[in-house]
């Protein structure tokens, strides 16, 4: 099955070039100056982001076995979770980390929908936690008569609470839909974003999985903050969420290739729309992905090689 596909270090090398190459092309198009990038450079920072963006895999993992816990179903066992999580954030899944998830998932379980299931419901635990605060974030900007432009706050500030009353309405489970249920994916998709149901009615109980997903959320978030102060670039709380709520309005492990040069281009600019000079903006975000994408590499293929022979079998 995976002789006949490019080898994961392959993928690994061509994500890393291709992230290379936006971020050289951003730099050249835009005409960054690098007397600037450095000019209030303070390395010491990068401590802070290694170990933000290394902790943060720890709540991803526990959110990961919660949500299987939500979902009535038997964890798998933790050393197999930690390789399935390692894998999907590695830069080498064309499908991007979550279709790793759904082929080791359907392994796991024996059963193609459920594993759908539980991916959509992790995509939905995700974007619960993060949305809210990025719109939170707009309205606090809205409010405070910020220079940031409308075009990036009000489309928050509006479509985060209307797709989420949206979404539970559609999904609430007295509505059949059966017309749409015959197609596998959407009811997957819908059985997934059922899920909050139960995580919203249950607080207490799924506690557990909004803790670990915010806390993962927070990780990165430092992460990206902590690569901003290193050039030197004092942006308040609230633009720094939003921000990265736009670059990462597709998260990474939604994107092929962990989000190689998609994710550089986007959240450099989320940046500089929230009032980040152009030029430490993409050096904070080149400095994030180091350890984002880059460093992830390493362990990811380790686990990779671990988890390729139960998918293969």
């Amino acid at each position: 099955m995976f002789s006949r596909r490019p080898s994961a270090l392959l993928l690994s090398g061509l994500a890393i070039v291709a992230a290379v190459v936006a971020v050289i092309v951003i730099g050249a198009v835009s005409g960054v100056s690098l007397t600037r990038v450095f000019a209030h450079f303070r390395p010491g920072w990068i401590v802070v982001v290694a170990i933000a963006a290394a902790a943060g895999f720890v709540p991803y993992i526990l959110a990961y076995r919660q949500m299987t816990v939500v979902a009535g179903l038997k964890p798998p066992k933790l050393p197999v979770i930690i390789t399935i999580v390692l894998s999907g954030f590695g830069p080498f899944v064309v499908g991007g980390g979550f279709r790793l998830d759904e082929a080791a998932l359907t392994k796991v379980y024996g059963d193609r929908q459920t594993a759908r299931v539980q991916v959509a419901g992790l995509i939905a635990l995700e974007w619960a936690v993060l949305a809210p605060f990025a719109c939170l974030s707009a309205i606090v900007l809205l409010i405070g008569g910020s220079h940031v432009m409308g075009s990036l706050l009000w489309p928050w500030a509006l479509c985060v609470p209307a797709g989420f009353a949206f979404g539970l309405w559609l999904t609430v489970p007295e509505r059949s839909l059966s017309w749409l249920r015959r197609f596998g994916p959407v009811a997957a998709a819908l059985d997934g974003v059922g899920m909050l149901h139960q995580l919203i009615r249950s607080p207490v109980r799924t506690s557990p999985a909004w803790l670990s997903m915010t806390l993962y959320w927070a990780a990165e978030i430092v992460a990206l903050y902590a690569a901003l102060r290193m050039f030197g670039l004092h942006l308040s709380i609230a633009r720094i969420v939003l921000a990265y709520g736009t670059g990462y309005v597709v998260t990474r492990r939604s994107l092929p290739l962990a989000g190689a040069a998609i994710t550089e281009v986007l959240l450099t600019f989320a940046l500089h729309w929230v009032g980040a000079p152009l030029g430490p903006a993409l050096a904070a975000v080149v400095t994030y992905r180091l350890f984002n994408l880059i460093l992830v590499s390493g362990p990811s293929l380790l686990a990779r090689g671990l988890l390729q022979p139960s998918l293969a079998s």
